[in-house]
């Protein structure tokens, strides 16, 4: 395929694969019931799945980073929204709650830490447009001085308690724990993508440092499609719809074929 059909196929794919998640992500926000007791239920769920839809989109546009660099940096990203979200759909009502809190919390944290620093420079934090912003964005939701700011983790536990918890653990074992060796660059990462043994005997082919550059693979995306299918599965559960387990997967699988096609046509002619 010429240089040109090429960069035509992707940008084709980009689009139309950024379409198909946006389509498959609203069709399920609107199924999610909004129950006016208890609305935060619906807030946390919905804006969950519409931010794994966000990381599938945006690594999808950002072609140069469809590599073993930069992709498990989203990946692991969705991997984590996935256990989050099974487990608040096993008591959606507290912990969407508690979730909502947390966020808040941290918040409420953050703009006392920058207070503190305000203050230290000798200036006036009530004065501050910016915090005046961040205080009103909370308490539009639940006002400052109800908010507990807690130090740990949002729900408590681990990643891995939650996702033993929720039937996940082989996602958390075999894909967040594999992702994460990219997130944190610990070694079974580095020394594989940022480093290669020296071609000296002299030097006992000590590892050194290097700097490969990639090019797109497009097995990245297909990590993708499957794990915005996989949680895809997890909203038809919960709302008892009709299961597929590879609606995005099989659809990136025929477009692949069909653009393939469709641009090896224009060049036989």
């Amino acid at each position: 395929m010429s240089d040109s059909n090429k960069e035509k196929f992707i940008y084709e794919l980009i689009n139309s694969f950024c379409d198909k998640v946006k389509e498959e992500v609203f069709f399920i926000i609107k199924k999610i019931p909004i129950n006016l007791m208890e609305p935060h239920v619906h807030s946390v769920l919905s804006a969950l799945l519409a931010r794994q839809g966000t990381l599938a989109t945006e690594l999808c546009r950002a072609v140069s980073a469809w590599n073993y660099h930069s992709a498990p940096l989203f990946i692991r990203s969705m991997v984590d929204v996935h256990i989050t979200i099974a487990w608040l759909m096993e008591e959606p009502f507290d912990r969407c709650l508690k979730f909502v809190e947390y966020g808040l919390g941290q918040e409420k944290l953050q703009i006392e830490h920058f207070k503190a620093k305000l203050i230290k420079e000798g200036k006036d934090p009530e004065e501050n447009e910016q915090i005046q912003a961040l205080e009103n964005n909370i308490n539009a939701q639940k006002y400052t001085f109800l908010l507990p700011v807690e130090l740990g983790s949002w729900s408590g536990k681990s990643t891995r308690d939650m996702a033993i918890e929720c039937g996940l653990q082989d996602v958390y074992n075999f894909s967040f724990l594999s992702f994460s060796r990219c997130v944190h660059s610990t070694w079974n990462h580095i020394s594989r993508f940022n480093s290669r043994p020296s071609d000296s005997a002299l030097h006992r082919y000590t590892f050194v440092a290097e700097m490969p550059e990639f090019t797109p693979d497009i097995h990245q995306l297909d990590t993708v499609a499957r794990r915005v299918d996989e949680t895809i599965n997890l909203f038809q559960r919960y709302l008892s719809l009709p299961e597929d387990s590879q609606i995005i997967d099989k659809w990136l699988d025929a477009k692949l074929e069909e653009l393939g096609k469709k641009y090896r046509s224009e060049e036989s002619r």
